[in-house]
């Protein structure tokens, strides 16, 4: 089975609360900001740990993604961050147009 298909949108969602993730404002989202965050834990991604993001566009127009690693192993979240934004740039918007949930491959 895929990583997509293991990851459960509610056990992720519960374990990102319970972990704490750390809330960021971003006025606007761009692939950069995305790119960056994952490049400084670059060096901890390996078979077991992916790189993800999942977003959702709330009911007041804004932005809210979730972004870390996922320990597939162990099936929990390694590290995390909850990004809320007003927009997103068209990169973002079209990683996420077919699924709530990206990830990413590194190498």
């Amino acid at each position: 089975m895929s990583f997509a298909k293991n990851l459960s949108l509610i056990h992720l969602l519960a374990t990102i609360v319970a972990y704490g993730a750390a809330i960021v404002y971003i006025s606007y989202l761009t692939k950069d900001d995305i790119v960056t965050w994952f490049r400084n834990s670059q060096h901890r991604l390996n078979k077991n740990l992916r790189a993800f993001t999942m977003q959702e566009k709330m009911s007041n127009g804004k932005y809210q993604t979730v972004q870390g690693i996922f320990d597939t192993r162990c099936e929990n979240i390694d590290e995390a961050r909850i990004i809320e934004s007003a927009q997103i740039s068209s990169w973002v918007a079209d990683i996420h147009g077919q699924s709530q949930i990206a990830i990413y491959e590194w190498g």
